[in-house]
């Protein structure tokens, strides 16, 4: 079993799981300087997605347990990663594998609002009645959120132990965009949000989130954890660095002699796709392409809002460059807020 970013992880009962070598193998991964740099952009995108005390399930060695927030718990079936840890400080639980269902027994109802299912999934021969059962199993808890992260195809192919190629059709065909309560909030695929891309390489994946229906406003709000203010932080980098783009593009075409509404108008069409992708890869992590309607639309009211506001500082007394310029904070907010709760929400 793999674990995010292509490392194995194990709770499905595969024989080679249990055994010394195997936990041997995920210590000495784990320690390996440049795989853990690697490793990381995987776990910054689950961690962005983490809203409290959470249960990693089929913990592996521990990289993901290690940074989650306090009162965090990890379940793994290997005896020997479960010593490991442990001696480590981290608060891990081991659990007997079922080849039918994830074992929960272990959280204590009202203590973790996040579950992470992480390269798991795939291992069991009847992954839908699974997922099934662990989101009521969830839902029973307390918990509001489940993350869950499967291989591509090339991934998927590369493991024989990998039983069930969970894919977003498979869960739809199966009833599981919703389910005991929950349903579908975001799904991305990672690095590269395209599915195509996991047939090319073995360590592409998909994230699926599900959130607690009743619980979505509280799992979404502005500090719920750490990944809101990273992403915030994100964002006004990122933004700067398109409003920068945009801007340049204005005033070289003003510059030109065009005129500042149709010169406002190309810059937009032409950052449209750059900031898509900035905007989707760096700061929400969810570029699905279904999403680029959306970002369209916004892109459309900007520039409508961008042309009043620049209108009306040119009207007092301010020439376009400036305009432009004073217009920025204005657009910035806008897009802010459009972007956050309406494109990439």
């Amino acid at each position: 079993m793999r674990r995010a970013g292509g490392e194995a992880a194990s709770t499905s009962g595969s024989p080679s799981a249990f055994d010394d070598d195997y936990a041997a193998r995920q210590i000495a991964r784990s320690e390996n300087p440049l795989r853990a740099r690697v490793k990381q952009f995987y776990l910054d995108r689950i961690l962005r997605q983490v809203d409290g005390p959470t249960v990693d399930i089929g913990c592996g060695a521990g990289q993901l347990l290690e940074q989650l927030p306090a009162g965090s718990l990890g379940l793994e079936v290997n005896p020997v990663l479960v010593q490991n840890l442990q001696a480590r400080g981290l608060n891990v639980m081991p659990i007997v594998p079922d080849a039918t269902r994830i074992d929960l027994g272990e959280v204590r109802p009202g203590t973790v609002r996040t579950a992470v299912l992480s390269h798991v999934l795939e291992h069991f021969a009847d992954a839908a009645s699974v997922l099934r059962r662990l989101l009521a199993d969830c839902a029973a808890l307390g918990i509001s959120r489940l993350v869950v992260v499967v291989p591509g195809s090339a991934g998927f192919a590369k493991d024989d132990t990998h039983k069930t190629f969970v894919t977003l059709d498979y869960l739809a065909g199966q009833g599981l965009v919703e389910g005991a309560g929950f349903a579908m909030t975001h799904r991305s695929y990672f690095p590269g949000d395209m599915r195509s891309f996991g047939g090319l390489f073995a360590y592409h994946e998909l994230m699926v989130v599900y959130d607690l229906r009743s619980n979505r406003t509280a799992t979404q709000r502005p500090g719920a954890s750490r990944g809101s203010w990273v992403q915030l932080g994100k964002f006004v980098l990122v933004g700067l660095l398109n409003t920068a783009f945009s801007y340049a593009i204005y005033v070289a075409l003003v510059f030109v002699g065009m005129n500042f509404a149709l010169a406002n108008l190309t810059a937009l069409v032409i950052g449209i796709g750059f900031s898509f992708k900035t905007q989707g890869i760096l700061v929400f992590n969810n570029v699905e392409n279904r999403r680029l309607l959306r970002f369209i639309l916004v892109w459309l009211v900007l520039y409508l809002f961008g042309i009043l506001m620049i209108s009306l500082f040119i009207s007092l007394g301010f020439d376009s460059y400036a305009s432009g310029a004073l217009a920025i904070p204005f657009t910035t907010v806008l897009s802010y807020v459009a972007q956050r709760f309406f494109v990439f929400r």
